[in-house]
């Protein structure tokens, strides 16, 4: 269920969904509800969610309770190498396209101009949880069990990587599939804690680290 919930749900089904409501509410009461409609999603996905991920979470919220030293060491270690490595990544893909950053990056920034609150929840608190519920908790567990950390580290970071680029991608715009390579780096690096720390305390942690300080500089700069 929580593979159909967000890999299916969240990514395709879910977002066509509130384009349709919100065209046919418009339609009959000529009012734009897609603000509220979005706030309503979010909020119900979040909740079903975390009852779906309730053990996991129960799990991780006990591991960094016991151990949040080392959770915290190992997290904070591993997002300051995916930092180093994204740098080089950054680099390469400026001096290959002369671009600066991607459509999910601009995107970010402008909406955190206009709607302040809700995007800092959604990055430091929903993504950390939600994304690692799915990315980490499922799909790399499942086949890091099955298989090896490498494989599982590699499969989970490419998809991680994907989804952050796939609005531009099926709007057409293929020239951010480049900055793809950016989010697999901090993708493999959030596994690696996983497989470092053993408890999805570790990965939630990390993400929240890299969306906490990424929110600062973006507010401290506009």
């Amino acid at each position: 269920m929580i593979g159909l919930n967000y890999g299916l749900g969240y990514l395709v089904i879910y977002p066509v969904l509130i384009s349709w409501l919100a065209a046919f509410l418009y339609n009959i009461t000529g009012h734009n509800y897609y603000d509220l409609i979005v706030k309503l999603f979010y909020a119900t996905f979040f909740a079903v969610s975390l009852y779906l991920g309730r053990e996991l979470f129960a799990s991780a919220w006990n591991d960094f309770k016991m151990n949040w030293m080392k959770i915290l060491k190992i997290s904070s270690k591993n997002y300051l190498l995916s930092l180093l490595v994204s740098m080089v990544v950054s680099a390469t893909i400026l001096f290959m396209t002369n671009q600066t950053s991607s459509l999910n990056q601009s995107t970010l920034e402008t909406q955190l101009k206009s709607t302040t609150v809700m995007i800092v929840l959604l990055s430091t608190v929903f993504a950390p949880l939600m994304e690692e519920l799915f990315f980490r908790g499922l799909i790399y567990n499942k086949l890091a069990s099955r298989f090896n950390f490498l494989t599982g580290a590699m499969i989970s970071a490419i998809l991680f990587g994907i989804m952050h680029v796939l609005p531009s991608i099926t709007s057409g715009n293929f020239s951010d599939i480049p900055f793809a390579l950016q989010y697999i780096v901090i993708g493999f690096f959030i596994a690696r804690s996983y497989h470092q720390a053993d408890s999805l305390a570790a990965p939630i942690t990390f993400h929240f680290i890299q969306n906490t300080i990424a929110t600062i500089l973006l507010l401290l700069m506009g």
